[in-house]
């Protein structure tokens, strides 16, 4: 198709001459098309033009205009090319998680997929045979390219490690709290001072680029304290195994530590510390797409309890 050379039409112009064909009369077609009358006739002169043929000219007969055998043959394809308008207008994507088959790719940090393991395995459980989900590591320096390249439908991470121009949801937003096994000295304490807290041996979960460096650590900076940290782990599965069989401690979100798979204690931290936001996010391209659409929904829905 060569589309240079529609370049000289006017798609409001064809319009105004379909409603001409159709009423031959332009002081009739102009109130249709709620213009003034001298307005139509300008566009009139402007479709001469572009057809090289008069189109109408006035009757013989009293009123109106009769069509030019040039017109008349026009009225056929412009009555196909207002129905496809209309039908390219009022087109909308669809989707029905009852019957529609899809694969939803969602990105899941480490921590996301601690934090929602249970949410997750409601979620899934409820969904038919034609939906399919796979889950991917998320990897924080690809995900915008992921998106944009529709390579992921969701990306639930930390609040910090996701970019911040991507519409999104927050699923979880709370504080963190000191963890320990059921061995622990800590475990006949209902409350520590923040000295305690720093003579502990801490153990942290990498979260970004800072190995030795955890959430809590600018807050005890700005109070004038500072903790060791003894050991740097990879997941928060790995930590929270080490607690069991271990005097060590972590500092990990309240969720966390409430779902975790194996029983831990803990105790409220003797200082405010920055919060654990857990989030959800896509790509603004699918911010209207009815199938991301209802997969937030339903994900939001399953963590949020609502």
């Amino acid at each position: 198709m060569d589309v240079l050379s529609l370049r000289h039409f006017d798609l409001n112009l064809l319009l105004s001459l379909h409603v001409l064909l159709k009423l031959k009369n332009v002081t009739h077609a102009a109130q249709v098309l709620n213009i003034s009358q001298p307005a139509l006739s300008a566009q009139l002169a402007r479709l001469r033009h572009s057809f090289q043929d008069q189109l109408l000219v006035p009757s013989t007969h009293g009123k109106g205009m009769v069509l030019t055998e040039k017109a008349e043959v026009l009225i056929e394809p412009l009555e196909t090319l207002v129905n496809q308008l209309q039908l390219i207008h009022q087109t909308e994507p669809s989707f029905d998680p009852e019957h529609d088959e899809r694969i939803f790719k969602i990105a899941v940090s480490d921590s996301a997929s601690v934090s929602l393991s249970r949410v997750i395995a409601d979620f899934l459980a409820t969904l038919t045979n034609n939906i399919k989900i796979e889950f991917v590591h998320c990897e924080p320096a690809k995900l915008t390219e992921q998106l944009e390249q529709d390579q992921l439908d969701l990306v639930i991470d930390l609040e910090n490690n996701l970019p911040d121009h991507f519409p999104g949801l927050m699923l979880i937003d709370e504080d963190f709290v000191l963890c320990f096994g059921l061995q622990h000295p800590l475990s006949q304490q209902r409350t520590l001072s923040v000295e305690e807290y720093c003579s502990l041996k801490h153990i942290i979960v990498k979260t970004d680029d800072q190995s030795f460096t955890g959430y809590t650590d600018l807050s005890l900076k700005m109070l004038g304290h500072k903790r060791v940290i003894q050991h740097s782990l990879s997941s928060f599965v790995m930590a929270t195994q080490c607690l069991i069989y271990s005097d060590y401690v972590c500092t990990l979100p309240r969720h966390l530590v409430q779902h975790a798979s194996e029983p831990l204690q803990f105790l409220e931290l003797p200082f405010i510390s920055p919060r654990y936001k857990l989030r959800m996010l896509w790509h603004p391209k699918k911010q209207d797409n009815p199938a991301i659409l209802w997969l937030r929904h339903m994900i939001y829905t399953f963590v949020r309890g609502e």
